[in-house]
């Protein structure tokens, strides 16, 4: 994907959250953005693990996987939302303007799509660092055996929770927000066509990428503490993730669908119609032996019947089968990997 331009950058500015604005400048430096934010979960996971070492939380050239994904998950937010907008940005670019209702509003679906709103966002990012700040504070102890960290060592880590949990929560914001968002349009902006839907192809696989991601980052700490699952908080935070995974693939893409299957409607009514008047007209013509008129008759009833097997065959969702089956794949694997888990653990208690 290319990089974004510094216009472009100014542009994301004008309105748009602090997340925006910052992967917007990220995206806008020399060379590749995923280096700036290796660098920053490097950062974080050696503010970590030198706490721990120092402290004693775990011994000196040892490292938690935990501290690994948390510190992983520091820098692929960010990087994973400027990827977001750059595909939302793309996708309504290449929609010719005959498949949008009203053209003179690509530029204001563009902005829609890659900006959420300043204040709002600011808010929820502050209270899910006030969150993750209080949770460790107020009860080290429980931190501690839910994350593996000394208590003492618990002070020097909060501005780094703090940080965390307002990017964790910057980056469902913008999978919850982009996906309706992203609904409205191809609900309201976008003419759709029955056998013309590769041009929303792109929204499907952006859909299908923040489902994925979102799974994606949950299993990566479940994997590495399967504890958290066994913490309500954790297990609840891990059941919302699928949930909001699956909404954020199908709803965004629920609107074309109706639209597609309205439109399917209609013309498999029209198409049927068609097919009984001129079965209609063929029948009087064998009644009346008015072979001239049988042979087109029997062209336009095969010709008929050909539109309706098309028209029947024809797909109502705006998405490839491969990117289909990938979502459901990765939706299905952490509630199998969950069921195997508990399996394996009730067979070794007995």
């Amino acid at each position: 994907m290319a990089a974004v331009t510094k216009a472009q950058a100014a542009g994301v500015a004008r309105g748009s959250s602090w997340i925006d604005r910052l992967t917007a400048a990220v995206d806008a430096l020399p060379g590749s953005s995923l280096v700036v934010y290796a660098a920053a979960s490097t950062a974080v996971f050696a503010i970590i693990t030198i706490s721990q070492w120092v402290t004693g939380g775990y011994p000196v050239g040892t490292v938690s996987a935990l501290h690994v994904v948390l510190a992983l998950l520091f820098g692929a937010w960010p990087w994973l939302v400027g990827r977001f907008n750059g595909a939302a940005r793309s996708a309504i670019r290449r929609l010719p303007d005959d498949r949008l209702r009203d053209p003179s509003r690509r530029a204001l679906l563009e902005h829609r799509l890659t900006a959420l709103p300043a204040t709002p966002t600011l808010l929820i990012c502050l209270g899910g660092a006030a969150m993750n700040v209080g949770r460790f504070a107020f009860d080290p102890v429980e931190a501690s055996r839910l994350i593996g960290v000394a208590p003492s060592s618990i002070p020097v880590l909060l501005a780094v929770f703090g940080a965390f949990g307002a990017l964790g929560f910057a980056y469902v914001v913008k999978v919850v927000l982009l996906s309706w968002r992203i609904h409205q349009v191809l609900t309201n902006e976008v003419v759709v066509s029955l056998f013309g839907v590769a041009p929303l192809y792109a929204f499907s696989r952006l859909t299908a990428t923040m489902a994925i991601s979102m799974i994606g980052s949950i299993l990566l700490v479940v994997v590495a503490t399967p504890a958290l699952l066994q913490d309500a908080m954790g297990f609840a935070g891990a059941t919302l993730a699928i949930a909001f995974a699956t909404l954020a693939f199908f709803l965004p893409l629920a609107g074309a669908h109706g639209l597609l299957v309205g439109e399917k409607d209609r013309r498999l009514g029209l198409a049927r119609d068609t097919l009984q008047d001129a079965a209609s007209s063929l029948h009087d013509a064998i009644q009346k032996s008015d072979t001239q008129a049988m042979d087109p008759l029997q062209k336009a009833l095969a010709g008929v019947e050909v539109e309706q097997r098309m028209l029947e065959r024809a797909p109502t969702w705006p998405w490839q089968p491969d990117t289909f089956r990938w979502v459901v794949g990765a939706v299905m694997f952490p509630i199998v990997l969950y069921v195997v888990q508990l399996g394996i653990s009730r067979v070794v208690e007995r």
